[in-house]
């Protein structure tokens, strides 16, 4: 306590001191008066105050034991001595050694020292003469090893009360729990372990002291609602009652974090609603892929999947997942004017026919049983398959038709059974305005996440033809300027936008002038009408208003050195946070005719969108170095981590030197020659050379995205796995932002001449390829990246 006001006593001996007091009091005087109270005062004091509560009756005159360490951490071996001045009882399992009311002993009786073996709280009193007991002594033993306690399975928007439950007064949320396993080998103490974010629970308090291994333990948001739900609820160790800052686990995703009473982190992460949508309120519970993976997995959304079954299944190991065919939303048409139509692209990326007659489509998750997909459905092995609105708006009357807002909205894909109830598996976006006869598609980003994007062109029943890219993009970002004394670092902030095409673009609607673009996300901007950025041209958005703050304006010019022709804008609301956030750019559409449902509405297009971090995959050294976020190649897409550096900053100015420069013109990168070999003309460097020796090209290790040093960096299949009914799994090892073919050929003097599957997107750190094969000829297979 007295170190929290040091620092505030400065100050209040200024102001006391002086006053009065002839001789002024400096701070001197109190770290005087502070020692002699921590050091004099208060260690006599203690036994003063111990001998007045015995003498008063108010505590044993049988001294407590005293332990040879007091609780904290130790390692497998350790063994506690105790000692006092008569017999000891101890428990190792939070209890006390004297049964209350009787004052009989009920603990162990120490007769040496006590081997602890896990983390518990060991509780001791000393026995004086017939039940005089000592005070209790207690603390808590912490074993040093990591704990293997892991979250397993988290419903967090549970489903709708049944009508039962409805009458009962039960909402949704309490049907929420969250299930932990111990993953380790060893039986485990829960002593001291307690929830730190998203809810409030703490194991010491619950009764549970121990967990087995492979054991499962659930907390609930209500237990009596939950045993409603969960029939076989007393089948199950229940820890407890959880409880929340706000009623429930949040349906949004929040932050769990788990310590252990070191206040060590077991398990920190954020789970998402976006992941998956059968786990939003329809009824499917989260539940982790792998429990024995690094604890940073459990931050990713393709570490969980949603449970097999509705409900979950708590305290239990979920049902392996059925196979689902992996169906995705390839590319949707949202803005039409007749003879357009809106429309939904199917994509079946297996390697077999994909059968999905029975499942639904619609435009708003939490409705998911709109339009049903005609029975026998089918969409072949790599193929694609449209629906128009002719087919999820064929009467538009009907409550579950629908169409796609030109506005922004969503679309999902949901499966069901045969009897149309939900199975386990969604997949689908949200998306925004569109510009009319532009289509949102799917394209899949160096890190395996699932963007959906305005294309470059309108490509429905084939591949997708890439993202739409400019004609203004966010091309340089300075989120965290190092700091400078005197001045507010956050002045040194900026973005820098770029005109990539080779033309002249207003950022305005020049028809309505006052509908400018705008900056938005976590900060926002309007730009003054009448402003256009010619070919080539950069202008910087900052923090404070340049046309009136020229001190703080002269303070940015100077530090960057900047340029005075750079125009600046300002100031932005909000700022670039530290540890990253979404930076959005937006275009005024056409206003909405009178007829329009939305008239007058001004529709605002995303024109680019950079969702920038502070940490890997993204570059790490723009935060607090004083270098910049810089992208790369400025009209490739954006929000993708590989597609930005960290350097010098350049505002007004071209970004720090392009990594794809190839100065020797051998196919591979300058600076990627210099990262690998040390130089670009050195020996074995060359293009057709093998500097590891694994068989493949220093070129095509390039092309692959291997590691042309490391021969067990390759581009090569890890296996290829036959079951009974002739169906083959390939594996390979992937690289991000990659994407794959797959080969085959049964005569190897010929050559692999025929393509199995094509366009297969990386998901890093491996792929997996399902072929339903049946045919009992020897077959070869290779893998090849796509150039």
């Amino acid at each position: 306590l007295a170190s929290k006001i040091e620092t505030a006593m400065v100050a209040e001996s200024a102001r006391w001191g002086d006053q009065h007091y002839s001789t002024p009091l400096t701070q001197q005087e109190w770290y005087n008066e502070r020692g002699w109270i921590l050091n004099t005062y208060l260690p006599r004091r203690s036994d003063i105050v111990l001998d007045q509560f015995i003498e008063a009756s108010l505590y044993p005159s049988v001294p407590a034991p005293v332990f040879k360490q007091h609780g904290g951490s130790f390692s497998d071996g350790f063994l506690l001595s105790m000692t006092a001045s008569s017999r000891i009882y101890y428990t190792l399992d939070g209890s006390d050694p004297r049964e209350h009311g009787t004052g009989q002993a009920v603990g162990n009786l120490y007769d040496g020292p006590v081997p602890l073996e896990m983390t518990t709280v060991v509780k001791a009193r000393a026995l004086g003469g017939k039940n005089v007991w000592s005070a209790l002594n207690e603390a808590l033993f912490v074993l040093d090893t990591p704990s293997p306690l892991r979250i397993t399975e988290i419903m967090y928007h549970s489903r709708e009360p049944s009508e039962t439950g409805a009458e009962a007064g039960y909402a949704p949320g309490d049907f929420d729990f969250i299930e932990l396993r111990n993953t380790g080998s060893n039986t485990i103490g829960l002593a001291g372990i307690t929830f730190a974010d998203g809810v409030a629970f703490d194991f010491t308090q619950s009764g549970l002291h121990t967990l087995a291994p492979g054991e499962y333990v659930v907390l609930v948001k209500n237990l009596t609602a939950f045993a409603e739900r969960y029939p076989n609820w007393a089948d199950m160790s229940i820890a407890g009652v959880f409880q929340f800052p706000a009623d429930s686990l949040d349906n949004g995703g929040e932050r769990l974090t788990l310590k252990d009473g070191l206040g060590r982190t077991i398990l920190s992460f954020e789970y998402d609603d976006e992941w998956y949508p059968s786990t939003d309120g329809l009824g499917f519970s989260l539940v982790i892929r792998d429990e024995n993976a690094s604890s940073d997995a459990w931050g990713k959304k393709a570490s969980w999947r949603p449970a097999t079954d509705m409900d979950g299944s708590p305290g239990r190991d979920d049902p392996a997942p059925p196979e689902f065919p992996a169906v995705v939303i390839n590319e949707a048409l949202t803005n039409t004017f007749p003879p357009e139509k809106d429309s939904i692209e199917l994509y079946n990326p297996a390697g077999s026919p994909a059968k999905i007659g029975g499942w639904f489509l619609t435009d708003d998750r939490t409705q998911p049983r709109k339009f049903r997909i005609p029975d026998e459905t089918e969409i072949a092995a790599g193929g694609y398959l449209v629906f128009h609105e002719d087919d999820f708006n064929a009467d538009p009357d009907d409550p579950n038709s629908f169409l796609l807002s030109s506005l922004g909205e969503e679309v999902y894909l949901f499966s069901a059974d045969a009897e149309g109830n939900l199975t386990a598996y969604s997949q689908g976006y949200r998306f925004g305005a569109a510009e009319n006869s532009v289509t949102f598609g799917r394209y899949v980003t160096s890190t395996g996440e699932d963007h959906f994007v305005a294309q470059v062109s309108e490509t429905l029943n084939e591949g997708n033809a890439g993202p739409k890219v400019g004609p203004v993009v966010i091309n340089e970002i300075m989120f965290n300027p190092p700091p400078i004394a005197g001045r507010n670092n956050t002045d040194h902030e900026y973005l820098e936008l770029r005109n990539i095409s080779s033309e002249s673009v207003p950022l305005f609607d020049p028809d309505v002038s006052e509908n400018t673009w705008r900056l938005g996300g976590g900060i926002d901007y309007a730009f003054p009408a009448n402003t256009t950025l010619t070919p080539g041209d950069r202008v910087l958005v900052v923090g404070f208003d340049p046309e009136i703050e020229t001190a703080r304006l002269d303070d940015f010019g100077s530090t960057y050195a900047l340029d005075v022709n750079v125009r600046i804008f300002g100031p932005y609301t909000g700022r670039l946070e530290n540890s990253g956030e979404r930076i959005s750019l937006f275009k005024p559409d056409d206003p909405k005719e009178p007829s329009h449902p939305d008239a007058g509405t001004v529709p605002h297009v995303l024109v680019d969108q950079v969702d920038y971090s502070n940490a890997d995959p993204w570059p790490i050294g723009a935060d607090g170095t004083g270098d910049s976020l810089q992208r790369l190649v400025s009209d490739r897409y954006g929000n993708d981590p590989s597609n930005w550096q960290a350097a010098s900053p350049t505002p007004g100015q071209d970004n720090a030197g392009d990594p794809l420069q190839d100065a020797d013109g051998d196919g591979m990168p300058d600076q990627w020659e210099m990262d690998h070999f040390g130089g670009t003309e050195v020996p074995n460097g060359g293009a057709e050379e093998d500097w590891d020796h694994d068989g493949s090209s220093n070129l095509d290790e390039y092309l692959a995205g291997t590691d042309p040093t490391d021969a067990a960096s390759a581009l090569a299949i890890s296996s290829i796995l036959t079951s009974s009914d002739s169906t083959i799994t390939i594996t390979w090892r992937s690289v991000g932002g990659k994407y794959y073919a797959i080969l085959r050929t049964t005569d190897l003097t010929s050559g692999f001449d025929q393509i199995e599957a094509a366009n297969i997107p990386a998901t890093p750190p491996e792929n997996f390829y399902t072929i339903e094969n049946g045919q009992t000829e020897s077959v070869y297979y290779q893998i090849a990246v796509e150039r």
